[in-house]
């Protein structure tokens, strides 16, 4: 290779790596704008919608090719949570039945020996000197029940690809069968029990502001409390991390426990809803991976049935 061909393929790394650096600059310039905004909101009480969130994660992801394929591979799962959503808004609508007050607090009350854990903890927090305190920790915990799945989402994209859409099946089962529920069985929270005096009055619920979906904006469901998807869904994303990921992630078992608690600070659900929700989580990931071990064994047996190559013997000089 000649003085020039060296020279020029030095330029086009020059000019590569460059570009490389402007769009690095590029993304992170936006990211710490998306943090600083998210941020202010959240200071303000306005906390971002799972559209939100794909919208700013698109627009950050936009950028690379691989990533690009990754915001394709996340929009049908877009359009199913969105119409999720829109079903869930309207399943108090159309509900069958009444809503159900006081089925789940007689269960708490038979757990716990006649103590309802939501009423002690909601009343605890009231007048804690603890609560400025402890306010903002648990509506963080009750928050990231929006944000969570895209988290893991990406990190299986990145890090297990071939999880991806298996995690996101089992996500959307889970999802599924909590709107059957909600149509079968509307619940009331605890806070909405105590409104109508079921109750006592000083339980109230304590988020800084409630996160509706577009969806959910024009026909709110308060009454989709059994199961908690708010325990569901970390306790499926644990599970899940767990599985592809091993005893390295321990640290995510407080992501459930956190939201567990929370949900019973802010007067959102009782012990029995967390309950439910866990046992959905645990049902869906055991067919998202069973899913998975079930399409191995066929690729085995498939591999065992095939016909076996003959040996090739040289030719005879006969």
């Amino acid at each position: 290779m000649g003085p020039e061909e060296n020279r020029s393929e030095k330029s086009k790394a020059e000019q590569n790596a460059t570009g490389r650096k402007a769009i690095n600059g590029i993304l992170t310039a936006q990211a710490a704008y998306l943090i600083v905004i998210i941020a202010i909101g959240i200071s303000r009480n306005i906390f971002p919608t799972p559209e939100l969130i794909f919208i700013a994660v698109a627009g950050v992801m936009l950028w690379q090719a691989d990533t690009r394929k990754f915001v394709i591979a996340l929009l049908p799962f877009m359009l199913l949570l969105t119409s999720y959503s829109l079903l869930r808004a309207y399943a108090d609508d159309i509900s069958p039945t009444h809503v159900h007050y006081v089925e789940m607090i007689r269960w708490d009350r038979a757990i716990f020996g006649g103590m309802i854990p939501t009423v002690v903890l909601n009343q605890w927090l009231r007048q804690t000197s603890l609560f400025y305190v402890v306010l903002p920790l648990a509506n963080m915990f009750y928050m990231t029940h929006f944000v969570g799945p895209f988290v893991v989402a990406v990190v299986l994209w990145q890090r297990a690809r071939e999880h991806y859409w298996r995690f996101l099946g089992g996500l959307l089962l889970l999802s599924y069968a909590g709107f059957l529920t909600f149509l079968l069985f509307p619940a009331a929270p605890p806070w909405m029990a105590a409104m109508h005096g079921f109750l006592p009055r000083g339980v109230a619920s304590l988020t800084y502001g409630r996160v509706f979906t577009l969806m959910e904006r024009a026909s709110p469901n308060i009454v989709a409390a059994m199961p908690s998807l708010h325990s569901a869904y970390p306790v499926y994303m644990v599970l899940y991390i767990w599985h592809v990921f091993g005893r390295r992630v321990w640290p995510s078992i407080f992501l459930p426990i956190g939201v567990w608690l929370s949900t019973l600070l802010l007067a959102q659900h009782y012990v029995v809803d967390l309950l439910a929700g866990a046992v959905y989580a645990v049902v869906a990931f055991y067919l998202a991976t069973r899913f998975r071990r079930h399409q191995a064994t066929e690729k085995v047996e498939s591999l065992d049935e095939s016909p076996a190559l003959e040996p090739i013997t040289a030719a005879s000089d006969d």
